[in-house]
């Protein structure tokens, strides 16, 4: 028998119907949790460990209980597990409180982010979502769940197909309408066992509560595990208090160590002003990936503001739409590269005008753009048709709060990024040396 068939046969490893064919899972022969151990198959080698307890799991231990004939060689890991090897002796286990230390080469051999939702969630990793009451939050949470659920793709970025465990903290009421509304506006359906939903707040600084949870997150092998909201999740715990704060973290790293390659998603409230996240800063800051709901105006956006690994800024105007009894998530800028590529007469020159004249903070009412399309030569009636193209493709943005108040626009530059249109800036020329004249003053 070839020594990995012996690994696997000594492990128990099985595959796991979640993680594809280059994956296996068996129990940890340390700690005993069924799906800890994780096999992970490459063309020539195999790799090992529990990833229960921060590494605690030493691989000698490991290798000791497994009972693996001498003859089968293998390397320790700086994650915690070992490798098959046959040039290289075991290596002795280096560990300081029963996490694995890690030398300088170590660090290379990390594995990179996997996204759980390209370009937004990765895995591995706690996500919060914020925002003040009644903007959205819970519908936004929801379509990454169910982007997860079915795999179906989120505003075109790839979603892994996974389990997900929704913990509601008021209950389940609403939340069939919520999901049929989805299904109905993406032509999708949620298989009945990958959204599973836990209808009640846990308090997971209550041990016992926090390891049961535990557990039945590592037994049912979810793969994005959502609290909704934290503020149900932790009664009595003073939330401007960083020790409080700290609690929670540590109990959601328990829930996200449970899930080998899973995402925890955690959805608050902001604080009075809209805009800071609630309470004791130290919850911000322990997170990977902070998403904000941005309600100053209509639409509302969803902003990320932090991000541990990769680029930070993902801006996206949406607006709540009814859909059969409830209301589904839909960005408001959304357009094909392909239909503003087909017609890009119908306001590039529009753009390039209100963007010179418009720019940072300036607002402006329609007949303010109107003026400055005609004055660079653009017709009356083709100015009205250009502003209405900006509008619609969310270059421009009616900042005001009434529908009934006149509309003040303002230039969003960063939905111009995301559709990669050029930005213009003014400039302004200047004469050569000694010539006469001065410069010509900027836009």
């Amino acid at each position: 028998m070839d020594p990995l068939s012996t690994l696997i046969g000594a492990s128990g490893a099985q595959p796991d119907p979640h993680r594809g064919t280059e994956s296996l899972v068996g129990r940890c022969p340390i700690c005993d949790h069924a799906k800890s151990l994780i096999v992970s198959l490459a063309p020539e080698r195999a790799s090992v460990w529990c990833v229960m307890n921060h590494g605690a799991c030493d691989a000698d231990a490991i290798v000791d209980r497994l009972g693996l004939p001498t003859d089968v060689i293998l390397e320790r890991l700086a994650s915690g597990g070992f490798e098959l090897a046959h040039d290289r002796p075991l290596q002795a286990s280096r560990t300081l409180l029963g996490v694995t230390l890690l030398t300088r080469a170590d660090l290379a051999t990390l594995p990179e982010p996997e996204p759980l939702i390209a370009e937004t969630l990765d895995r591995r990793s706690i996500a919060l979502l914020a925002g003040p009451p009644g903007t959205g939050k819970s519908f936004v949470a929801l379509d990454w769940a169910a982007s997860v659920a079915t795999g179906a793709p989120w505003l075109g970025r790839t979603a892994e197909p996974g389990r997900v465990l929704y913990i509601v903290g008021e209950g389940a009421h609403g939340l069939h309408a919520r999901l049929s509304a989805w299904e109905a506006h993406h032509g999708a359906e949620i298989e009945t066992d990958r959204f599973v939903v836990l209808p009640a707040a846990i308090q997971v600084t209550r041990p016992a509560d926090l390891r049961e949870l535990a557990d039945h997150v590592e037994r049912e092998d979810f793969d994005l595990v959502v609290f909704d909201t934290l503020a149900r999740m932790a009664v009595g715990v003073d939330e401007n208090s960083a020790e409080g704060m700290g609690r929670l973290v540590d109990a959601f790293e328990t829930v996200k160590r449970a899930t080998p390659r899973g995402t925890v998603l955690v959805v608050h409230h902001t604080g009075k002003d809209g805009e800071t996240v609630r309470g004791s800063s130290s919850l911000e800051g322990a997170m990977d990936t902070v998403y904000r709901i941005d309600a100053t105006f209509e639409p509302h956006a969803l902003k990320r503001t932090k991000r541990k690994d990769g680029p930070v800024e993902d801006v996206i105007d949406f607006r709540l739409q009814e859909v059969a009894d409830s209301c589904v998530f839909v960005p408001t800028d959304r357009r094909s590269f392909a239909t503003i590529e087909a017609d890009p007469e119908a306001w590039h020159a529009g753009w390039t005008a209100v963007r010179l004249t418009f720019r940072g903070d300036a607002d402006f009412s329609k007949s303010d753009a109107v003026r400055t399309m005609i004055a660079s030569g653009i017709a009356r009636t083709t100015a009205y048709r250009y502003l209405t193209e900006l509008v619609a493709h969310g270059l421009v943005r009616n900042v005001m709060r009434s529908e009934s108040a006149p509309p003040r626009y303002k230039v969003q530059d960063h939905v111009a990024r995301r559709l990669r249109i050029a930005i213009p800036e003014p400039f302004a020329l200047r004469l050569p040396d000694g010539a006469d004249g001065v410069p010509l003053p900027s836009h």
